[in-house]
């Protein structure tokens, strides 16, 4: 008997499986369709940026900054170091621990972790997973305080900031940081979304920003 439901767990698990891959593979459902996309990324080389931006020398006197990739600047204001929207590793999606299940990026982060300075600010603009990227947020070096766009903030890795402050559009924060003050304004932007993504006071949770340093 214990044979025979051994036997028929495998075959039920079989008919399972051929059913799994079948709708992965005839399927126009938007999850379907991103299951393939993973499939098809199976074994792609991530070729590295075709720049190497050197933080280390930049001028505290000036202001210089660097793309990194996407959606992702580093910027040296005076001093003050910020980054928005950081997507560092080779893949981003959902944080499944030991990596991420998600898109495989086209070419490498300009910079690795470790190659970042310590951060003042970070910047999040909306809660999509290639701008909210929670292993690249919990990577960031320097205990920086972190501006979100409105509904966002519990997305955040914990223990990594010094302080959390989410922004409706027009809101605006002043913060204090090691290297000098920032004002932050949320500004309002147009942007693809879903209807999950507004929340239940009817604002939409994707900003863009204004940020003044200096004594603001």
């Amino acid at each position: 008997m214990a044979r025979l439901l051994n036997r028929r767990g495998l075959l039920g698990t079989g008919v399972l499986a051929g059913a799994g891959a079948a709708w992965t593979s005839l399927s126009s459902s938007w999850s379907a369709r991103f299951l393939r996309d993973r499939l098809a990324e199976w074994g792609r080389d991530v070729p590295p940026a075709a720049h190497t931006p050197a933080p280390a020398t930049w001028d505290d006197n000036a202001i210089t900054l660097a793309w990194l990739g996407h959606a992702t600047v580093l910027v040296n204001f005076y001093g003050l170091r910020l980054i928005t929207d950081p997507t560092l590793f080779a893949r981003i999606g959902v944080d499944m621990g030991p990596g991420s299940f998600g898109p495989l990026r086209l070419v490498q982060c300009a910079l690795i972790p470790d190659e970042l300075p310590a951060i003042d600010l970070v910047l999040v603009s909306h809660a999509h997973f290639d701008h909210l990227d929670t292993p690249s947020l919990g990577a960031i070096r320097g205990n920086p305080a972190a501006v979100m766009a409105w509904a966002t903030s519990d997305l955040l890795p914990s223990g990594t900031y010094s302080s959390v402050h989410e922004l409706r559009w027009n809101e605006s924060t002043r913060l204090v940081t090691p290297h000098g003050e920032a004002l932050v304004r949320s500004i309002e932007v147009k942007h693809w979304r879903r209807a999950s993504d507004v929340t239940s006071t009817g604002a939409t949770p994707v900003s863009s920003w204004s940020a003044k340093g200096g004594s603001c």
